[in-house]
């Protein structure tokens, strides 16, 4: 959900969890090549069953002056200050198909879900570069999207999203070696289509174990990500570990909702094959 975004295993095990490479480096404008992506991830949020995703993914990189698709996924810069950066972001969830025990069992399966809206990003301290190379910097993060099924029908709207978060960021250049690291704290809001989507249980699938229910707009929750980015001339890994706290949201009482609390964990490794001469402006 927070944390997956990206095209689609791209944006949620890339995009998703690993924020951007400093930008004094001077990156490539283009990078392309191959990679393997690990996800275990819930099912949906409060559900006990998992999904494991282990697949092979293209690498592809690219720093525009107005479109990007890297470490942060796809978006487009729409403006960018000193302090204040405005995009347009892409994040994601994936699809749920219909399970054969648990408590959506008879229910509808869930579409791939894309969110797309703008982000503000604002930066509100910045140490400066230290000695061996390291800065921090701490930034106000509001990302507002539109959800998006894809599925039958083939795109509906299923409401909005609006996840606020500090992060906390060191990134250091050590030799070849570009190393990024990231904490993420916010609260989750979402409209009630959006509850709707995931945690309604219509009449006509209420059973004498699962009642009819309906929830409403508003909290949905906190999250906590803690993510890793090492990336080097031929070389890029990454890994995330993501915390989700449900106590308090508004749909917390569905019959769909089986713990408040959930780990998701995720991991990729790139090999890079080319790269274009030009580097990305900044």
């Amino acid at each position: 959900m927070s944390s997956p975004n990206i095209p689609v295993f791209r944006l949620l095990c890339i995009g998703m969890l690993l924020a951007p490479v400093a930008q004094a480096f001077h990156l490539p404008k283009f990078e392309w090549g191959v990679g393997v992506g690990s996800l275990r991830l819930p099912q949906y949020r409060g559900a006990r069953g998992y999904s494991n995703y282990a697949l092979p993914i293209p690498h592809v990189v690219y720093r525009g002056d107005l479109v990007r698709m890297d470490d942060e996924g796809l978006r487009g810069r729409l403006f960018e200050s000193e302090r204040l950066r405005l995009d347009l972001s892409v994040a994601g969830n994936v699809p749920v198909r219909n399970p054969g025990s648990g408590p959506r069992t008879g229910m509808p399966s869930l579409d791939l879900i894309v969110e797309v809206g703008p982000t503000v990003d604002a930066t509100l301290w910045r140490s400066g570069r230290q000695h061996g190379g390291g800065e921090w910097d701490l930034q106000l993060r509001t990302p507002v999207r539109a959800a998006l099924s894809v599925g039958q029908p083939l795109v509906q709207q299923q409401g909005w999203v609006f996840s606020p978060s500090l992060d906390l960021r060191f990134q250091r250049g050590a030799g070849h070696a570009h190393w990024h690291t990231k904490l993420s704290i916010g609260p989750l809001y979402a409209t009630r289509r959006y509850h709707d989507y995931f945690y309604r249980v219509k009449n006509e699938y209420a059973t004498p174990q699962r009642e009819a229910y309906r929830p409403t707009g508003g909290y949905s929750g906190r999250r906590a990500v803690v993510s890793l980015a090492i990336t080097t001339q031929r070389w890029f890994i990454g890994a995330f570990a993501r915390y989700d706290q449900l106590a308090g949201a508004v749909f917390a009482d569905s019959p769909l909702v089986e713990t408040q609390g959930y780990f998701a964990l995720g991991a990729v490794v790139s090999r890079k094959l080319g790269r274009s001469e030009q580097r990305a402006s900044h």
